[in-house]
């Protein structure tokens, strides 16, 4: 099920760099709509009667207001995430091998059908905040970025600069940046945004740059 239409997707200019686990469930639960449970949320976060919650005990006369409290905190969070239409994130991988018949390597981080996750939050509350929630990034145009095509003599000279790195299973990095077009959530609750490389500069793990290539303006 696709809930975002292309003219939206225009509407939304913010920026995102390195985003983790809890910045991608907000920015999907923006572009799709779904409702983000939150009262259920602020209810668990707080503590039962009996407890205490940043040192202040919990009783049944002023839960009520700290759940009204915690529900305002986890709205203010995810409108930190709203208006978000592109992603930067470094995503990893290997070279291939190069065939000579094609001419060409293929870097393996865009292989077609592939999705994305990212890393925790460093925060645990704030992961407790939206369970059960687990978001990917599909990239429409991955093909695009996935064949490199170099001329033999271009070819032995990328390998040569991984091999004097002592990078024999030639890991690489691609700074990648992504143009988001829609949230999409299947029959098996699977859920996704979806988006197309604009550009990505790949690199070495020691920093070398290997490629820099634009897709889209």
């Amino acid at each position: 099920m696709a809930f975002t239409a292309l003219a939206q997707a225009a509407e939304r200019n913010g920026v995102v760099a390195d985003p983790d686990s809890f910045d991608v469930r907000r920015i999907y639960l923006d572009w799709s709509g779904e409702d983000a449970g939150l009262d259920g949320s602020a209810d668990r976060l707080v503590p039962p009667i009996g407890g205490t919650r940043s040192g202040t005990p919990v009783n049944e006369f002023n839960r009520a207001s700290m759940v009204a409290a915690e529900r305002q905190r986890l709205e203010a969070l995810l409108s930190e995430r709203r208006g978000i239409g592109t992603l930067v994130t470094n995503i990893g991988g290997t070279l291939s091998d190069y065939d000579p018949g094609y001419g060409e390597f293929y870097v393996d981080a865009f292989a077609p059908g592939s999705r994305f996750s990212f890393p925790m939050h460093a925060d645990q509350h704030a992961e407790r905040a939206l369970p059960g929630l687990h978001v990917t990034l599909e990239l429409e145009n991955a093909l695009d970025a996935y064949v490199w095509q170099v001329a033999s003599d271009q070819a032995a000279k990328l390998i040569a600069t991984l091999e004097d790195e002592g990078n024999a299973s030639r890991r690489v990095i691609a700074r990648t940046t992504v143009r988001l077009t829609g949230a999409e959530k299947d029959a098996g609750m699977n859920r996704r945004l979806i988006g197309r490389i604009t550009s990505y500069t790949l690199r070495t793990p020691e920093g070398t740059v290997l490629r820099e290539l634009t897709l889209e303006p």
